[in-house]
């Protein structure tokens, strides 16, 4: 008894302390329970927490004024009161770029936003309070949550974070109520406070999607009193607990980095101080986009996304001016996340107006051909802007960091964009091109060693390249000519295919090893071609067949598997990742020459799932050029089937069209 009131006598004590040590603390009050713990209840601006409950000891924290950024409430047209729409200031929103450019660590950004906005993070970092309904003061604006992101994902990215652990970091709190702080998406509150997110959303709608009049709407401008003596949010917060937002930037900013040296996402090497007026959005929208699928890929945030591309203002009176960096960083973030817009036309037309891919460095060239060809999007008019010697320059006033060139030709290339390139125009049939075949000429005389040290993923991509350029490009065959006695160039390429196939059957008995016999059309010993050639495509050919061999020893999927177990009650020989055509097919029908592709949510746009992805419509076209007659189910098409026997009719009906069909050819 003696100990515990001791022991209780210290906690009243400690919690006392404790309860002196927070009195100041802006927007909360401490409460003392009955048993002597202390706690922190938030307030509503001056309001102090009265009602029932109250006869526990207050100590109640002296009233503090609202953060000078945050604007009055407004009153809706029905006359109810509404949430202010955020504001951005130019000038704020660039020491706050600057201050987060030269962090290191994950933690060191959510550190610094949630010192900079207490009230926000004291909330847990939600825009709403969940016990009052009302609006937190000072949490970041739209603008500042999106340039943090980006920030996030680029020190995430550089300290070696993998997809899992970008996965879990998406889980965070603090990053959460980032990604809520862009009000492009409904907050997360209860259903009794439906009104709020009403509320919320209006404001929103006002900040994204007001008409540019006179004046930017949503930004403070620099020449106004309450923009000239706004602070960070909840900087009055932070100087209250004894911080000042210089001191802060002392503290996480390194020497000599302060002035956003080291951005990596869209729009690199541009000043890190925003622009004013609409700008401002335009940039946090490709800030943002970029930030939510360089950290989750796919997995997560579809509706943040498809939100920001519907409000993004790409055409028409008051459109933004994206720069040619910006629009790369968008494009890259759609076909890292499989997210198929459909203002792809728009995005097309904004990369054009922003001087085309003769505009562009020779990465962002590579990283827009890839988004496109991979969301199975063809840019016929940006695609005209490609020069035949593929030179190019970046506009007038664009900064670059130190060493990079304003200006060049294919030679700057690296091989890996080249690949990329190569592969984009392929994948999108733009095989009879002047820039294709000038790209190609210019990787195959790179060399073997330079190419192939830069990973299976670029060599997949020349062999994928060539077997498109053999199959489908009108130059390749004209180039083909007789070898012997007047020969057509088909019966020449077979010629070759058959000697390679031998002299590769006798290499593998040699060795004791099994050998693929099958040779694709533009194999390396095919005719006319030169060595470097040949030996670069060979390597680049048993890369490919490396990894298609490699996928029969994974474990198969569930779907993949009930396709063929309906085959087998349907008792039709069938073979699980048959790669003897050198891709490898699902579920093939050797004997009736049928591949039946199981499209999962990989081969598909996640946000359209009855669009096809650049890279499985192209195995399509490969596949049927090489005599299979290639069936694709998708898993929304067979999880719609109940029962067995809707299974077996359904691929009974499906594989008897595919033979009628060669019948009728």
């Amino acid at each position: 008894s003696s100990t515990s009131s001791s022991t209780s006598s210290s906690n009243r004590s400690s919690s006392g302390t404790s309860a002196h040590a927070a009195a100041g603390l802006q927007g909360f009050s401490t409460k003392v329970t009955p048993s002597g713990e202390v706690y922190l209840e938030r307030v509503s601006g001056a309001a102090a927490a009265s009602g029932p409950g109250a006869s526990s000891p207050v100590r109640q924290a002296p009233a503090a004024a609202a953060p000078a950024s945050a604007p009055s409430t407004s009153t809706s047209p029905d006359g109810s009161t509404a949430f202010p729409s955020p504001r951005e200031d130019p000038e704020r929103l660039g020491n706050l770029r600057r201050a987060l450019y030269g962090l290191e660590g994950v933690e060191q950004v959510l550190d610094l936003l949630c010192l900079l906005c207490p009230m926000w993070a004291a909330n847990g970092c939600r825009l709403v309070n969940l016990a009052t309904g009302a609006q937190v003061p000072g949490a970041p604006t739209p603008a500042e949550a999106a340039h943090t992101l980006k920030v996030l994902a680029d020190v995430a990215r550089r300290s070696g974070y993998g997809a899992s652990a970008r996965l879990t970091l998406c889980q965070d709190r603090r990053l959460l109520g980032l990604v809520e702080c862009l009000r492009v998406a409904p907050p997360l509150l209860l259903p009794e406070q439906r009104e709020a997110a009403l509320l919320l959303s209006e404001a929103a709608r006002r900040y994204w999607m007001e008409e540019r009049g006179a004046g930017p709407q949503g930004v403070a401008s620099p020449t106004t009193p309450a923009a000239s003596s706004a602070a960070l949010p909840g900087e009055a917060g932070v100087q209250e607990v004894g911080l000042s937002y210089e001191k802060l930037v002392q503290r996480y900013t390194r020497k000599g980095q302060a002035q956003g040296q080291r951005g990596r996402g869209p729009g690199q090497g541009q000043s890190s101080s925003a622009a004013s007026g609409p700008e401002i959005k335009g940039e946090a929208f490709a800030a943002a986009l970029w930030a939510l699928s360089a950290l989750a890929g796919p997995a997560l945030f579809e509706m943040e996304m498809e939100a920001l591309t519907r409000v993004a203002r790409l055409s028409g009176g008051g459109s933004w001016s994206l720069s040619a960096g910006d629009l790369a960083g968008v494009m890259w973030g759609l076909a890292n996340a499989r997210h198929c817009s459909p203002r792809l036309p728009e995005l097309e037309a904004c990369l054009v107006k922003a001087g085309g891919l003769c505009s562009m460095t020779p990465g962002e060239c590579g990283r827009v051909l890839w988004a496109f060809a991979t969301l199975g999007y063809t840019p016929s008019t940006l695609l005209l802007t490609i020069r035949p010697d593929w030179s190019w320059a970046l506009p007038k006033g664009r900064k670059l960091p130190k060493g990079r060139k304003a200006a060049g030709g294919l030679s700057d290339f690296t091989p890996s964009q080249l690949s990329s390139t190569c592969w984009s125009l392929a994948a999108m049939q733009q095989l009879d091109t002047a820039p294709l075949q000038s790209a190609w000429k210019e990787l195959m005389e790179r060399g073997t060693a330079a190419v192939a040290a830069q990973g299976d993923v670029v060599l997949t991509q020349i062999w994928q390249t060539s077997l498109a350029i053999n199959l489908e490009a009108s130059w390749s065959k004209e180039e083909q000519q007789p070898a012997q006695g007047g020969q057509e160039p088909q019966a020449a390429q077979a010629a070759a295919q058959q000697q390679g196939a031998q002299q590769d059957a006798e290499a593998g008995k040699r060795k004791g090893k099994p050998q693929l016999k099958i040779h694709f059309a533009g194999q390396p010993q095919a005719v006319g071609q030169p060595k470097p050639q040949e030996q670069l495509l060979k390597v680049a050919r048993d890369t490919f067949m490396r990894q298609t061999a490699a996928l029969r020893k994974k474990v198969h999927s569930s779907y993949q598997r009930a396709i063929a177990n309906v085959l087998t009650s349907l008792q039709m020989m069938h073979m699980l990742e048959d790669n003897s055509s050198g891709y490898s097919i699902d579920v093939s029908l050797p004997a009736l020459r049928i591949a039946i592709e199981a499209d999962g949510p990989t081969h598909l746009c996640r946000n359209d799932m009855a669009r096809m992805l650049g890279a499985t419509a192209m195995k399509k076209r490969h596949l049927a050029a090489l005599g299979w007659s290639v069936i694709n189910v998708t898993f929304q098409e067979w999880d719609q089937l109940g029962s067995a026997e809707q299974r077996q009719d359904y691929l009974r009906s499906r594989i008897q069209e595919a033979v009628e069909s060669k019948v009728q050819l």
